[in-house]
């Protein structure tokens, strides 16, 4: 007898055979979590998820809109119009690259911003979007979305083939090996509190602003809530998700220094096993404070985007930073607690970036000897103050000072990232848990 359930889309008071749904969700942590919400939505109202998009009635993509994520994306829209399911676009793909969308793609579409505007699609759900707490995990099946055979010749999807492999362990034995698992970021499994949606910076090449809009902190008692939540499960490691997290509290009177007091006061066991996306503009701002706070050792690893070790190039980016001062504190925090992993991002390639300009970024590389370094070339979106300065630099150069970056110091290659190697060596002959990313 097959289930029924209220159809969110009908006028009718009839119900009607559930509705399945297939999630892909590419990029950050936020876009995991707000997949995870929107997978709870959904569950809620009665609907069903497939681990194969040829079986489902709606398709959701969560993109990412970077420039590592984009062209993936693009193929695979056309691909997922082909099936029975109706496609909706979400996430920041729709506002950073609407061009680029619109010809391939003229369905519905809900950015990062506006994800509450779901619930006009489905308009008699019982639950609504926006009442539905954020969740404490992120969404991690949706990167794997191709095909595979199982053994019978039945094509399952990738993301159910791979589940298994967030369960397995590997060994590292010895330095030689091309491959690392990237381990400073949010793990999927392990609670998650996000602190605050939007940006309150204004950089002159970001085209992510105009996806996740202006900077909304959430109340630290409720923050306080779902860490108390997270202690009554037995849990004491969180991970602390935000689009800008230094200027969390600027909108409502506080900031991320006070919370994070707050949240260490709660329980002496508890400890930040990440902070996301803290910007050098409020490390600096902060700094001793963030030092004390580094000294408990409660902090286990956060991310710092520099972008450019050049002072010129960060005004022209509009993140102006004093990189002296950045440089003494990052070593004030190695010195504190040495065992402090300190994921950062280079921007290669910005327009006028010269020699000189990139030789700077090399020596703050070598000098804070970062333990994971992401490294992009600089893309160009036209929504961007950074299309009006010139000169340009060319696809060639960028394309060099990339390798350049990655070869610095350490054969280990992730993808875009090398975690240099000298700060990984108390890991020979441990177990890591493998991370899966998505290859594009």
């Amino acid at each position: 007898m097959q289930e029924a359930m209220w159809d969110g889309m009908s006028n009718s008071n009839e119900p009607i055979t559930y509705k399945s749904y297939f999630i892909n969700c590419s990029g950050c942590a936020r876009s995991g979590m707000n997949a995870e919400k929107m997978k709870t939505y959904l569950n809620m109202n009665g609907f069903k998820e497939v681990d194969n998009p040829e079986s489902a009635d709606f398709i959701f993509m969560l993109t990412c809109g970077l420039p590592s994520s984009t062209p993936h994306e693009l193929k695979l829209i056309p691909e997922y119009q082909k099936l029975k399911g109706e496609l909706i676009v979400c996430g920041c793909l729709p506002a950073m690259e609407p061009e680029r969308l619109t010809s391939v793609f003229n369905g519905k579409t809900v950015i990062t911003k506006e994800l509450d505007k779901i619930g006009e699609m489905f308009p008699n759900f019982q639950f609504k979007f926006r009442d539905i707490d954020d969740p404490n995990r992120l969404f991690r099946d949706g990167h794997y979305h191709q095909y595979t055979k199982d053994a019978d010749g039945s094509k399952i999807g990738i993301n159910k083939l791979l589940r298994s492999i967030w369960e397995h362990e590997i060994t590292l034995p010895s330095l030689n090996r091309t491959r690392l698992p990237r381990f400073i970021d949010v793990d999927p499994d392990q609670y998650s509190i996000r602190i605050s949606r939007g940006c309150a910076g204004n950089c002159s090449y970001c085209a992510i602003r105009f996806a996740v809009g202006k900077l909304h902190s959430k109340e630290p008692d409720e923050i306080i809530r779902e860490v108390i939540r997270a202690i009554s499960r037995g849990t004491y490691k969180i991970s602390l998700v935000s689009d800008d997290t230094g200027a969390y509290g600027q909108d409502i009177g506080t900031n991320i220094v006070n919370l994070l007091k707050q949240i260490l006061n709660i329980d002496p066991r508890i400890e930040i096993e990440y902070l996301q996306d803290l910007n050098p503009l409020y490390l600096c701002r902060y700094g001793d404070e963030l030092v004390d706070l580094i000294r408990t050792k409660r902090i286990k690893s956060f991310q710092t985007a520099i972008q450019s070790g050049s002072e010129r190039v960060l005004r022209l980016m509009n993140r102006p930073t004093d990189v002296k001062r950045y440089k003494t504190l990052i070593e004030k925090m190695r010195k504190v607690y040495p065992g402090i992993k300190i994921r950062n991002q280079i921007i290669v390639g910005f327009p006028s970036e010269t020699e000189e300009d990139f030789n700077e970024t090399k020596r703050l590389l070598k000098e804070c000897k970062f333990d994971q370094v992401d490294v992009y070339q600089y893309h160009e979106y036209k929504l961007c103050n950074s299309t009006m300065i010139f000169p340009k630099v060319s696809k060639e150069i960028k394309i060099n000072r990339q390798r350049e970056l990655i070869d610095l110091g350490t054969p280990q290659l992730i993808i875009f990232s090398r975690i240099n190697l000298k700060r990984i060596s108390h890991y020979i002959g441990s177990k890591l848990r493998i991370w899966k990313e998505p290859l594009y």
